[in-house]
């Protein structure tokens, strides 16, 4: 989680934290993917995404890199 601040406005961070059951699908909003007329990232399974965070030490943005649609 990155933020950004300017002198001109204040930002408040709410962290929610979910756990979908390991065969649920997770993926970009739709609305979003609508509006913006691509993917960033692509449609996985939560259990995979999971494995590949925990596979290997955390370094920098290697589960983004995972999910990121090709």
């Amino acid at each position: 989680h990155r933020v950004r601040t300017t002198n001109v406005g204040s930002r408040v961070s709410v962290p929610i934290f979910t756990a979908p059951n390991p065969s649920e699908k997770i993926g970009p909003l739709a609305e979003v993917v609508k509006r913006d007329g691509v993917a960033r990232y692509k449609e996985l399974l939560f259990q995979d995404y999971m494995n590949n965070f925990f596979s290997q030490p955390h370094d920098g943005k290697k589960s983004l890199d995972f999910a990121c649609a090709e």
